[in-house]
């Protein structure tokens, strides 16, 4: 497997020739812009490799930012469930730096092995059209459902002295945690947790034959927008958990972190964590 995805890296075979059989008036613009960009990567594996990195980077930043910008204005104060832990350009900065590295040293082998991995599996990946928008909506609920499972025992695991010692405790660095902590972990933690994400996908795929990346992709952006919400450390009124009984929000996340204890609970309450 690892010399045959090395040759098509090294010598990519056109990529032209997949869309031979495609009626491209049937696909709206956003079916058109993944196209245009297979053909111009000319290199599938490269093509979902890079679009895969550049998404999550996107999402992840993007979505830390706005939280970046609540800190630094007092007015929110009154908001933050621990209003004298506002973390300084010093804490997010260090945060930082260790998120990028595991962004750079830890994730970007996982991304590059996925696509390889999922068209093993059968999953689409360049492949035109998406699915309808029920058919990801459902699949979508299906992986949050999954997730929440491991992540309740691999995250209980990970408060077991030894394991707490040398691996979770990393995270819990910032008793009140921010946006930009939700990824602040050991290497193996985000590895052990990154299974529950994309474990999902790979095993409903596995079982059902239908599964396109792009349904993967919404799922991980929903994910990301929720744990970092999860890790901001405010409770507006209008914060999602007041309006979806199922979404996590920041009170019990932030408890957790100032207090060492309550590892969430399973359904019905998922996505705690």
């Amino acid at each position: 497997m690892f010399e045959s995805l090395l040759k098509e890296l090294l010598h990519p075979e056109p990529t032209a020739h997949l869309y031979a059989n495609t009626d491209f008036s049937q696909l709206n613009w956003f079916e058109m812009q993944w196209v245009n960009w297979y053909l111009w990567i000319d290199n599938p594996i490269l093509a979902t490799g890079l679009m895969s990195f550049v998404l999550h980077e996107i999402v992840y930043f993007g979505r830390c930012i706005p939280w970046i910008i609540v800190d630094a204005i007092p007015y929110f104060n009154r908001w933050k469930l621990q209003p004298g832990k506002v973390p300084s350009p010093k804490d997010q900065w260090e945060c930082t730096k260790l998120v990028l590295l595991t962004h750079f040293t830890v994730e970007i082998p996982q991304i590059w092995l996925f696509h390889p991995m999922a068209e093993a599996l059968g999953m689409q990946t360049w492949q035109v059209p998406f699915p309808n928008w029920k058919t990801m909506a459902v699949q979508v609920a299906i992986f949050f459902v999954l997730e929440d499972f491991w992540h309740y025992f691999a995250h209980k695991s990970l408060h077991y002295g030894p394991l707490y010692k040398r691996i979770h405790k990393i995270h819990h660095k910032y008793s009140a945690p921010f946006g930009l902590a939700a990824e602040y972990a050991h290497p193996l933690e985000v590895l052990i947790l990154g299974v529950g994400v994309i474990g999902g996908p790979m095993l409903y795929c596995f079982l059902t034959g239908e599964m396109h990346i792009a349904t993967v992709y919404l799922w991980i952006s929903v994910k990301l927008f929720q744990t970092i919400d999860a890790h901001s450390g405010y409770d507006f009124p209008w914060s999602l958990r007041h309006i979806l009984p199922f979404w996590g929000g920041a009170d019990y996340h932030d408890f957790h972190h100032m207090s060492f204890i309550n590892v969430c609970p399973l359904f019905p309450f998922p996505f705690l964590y």
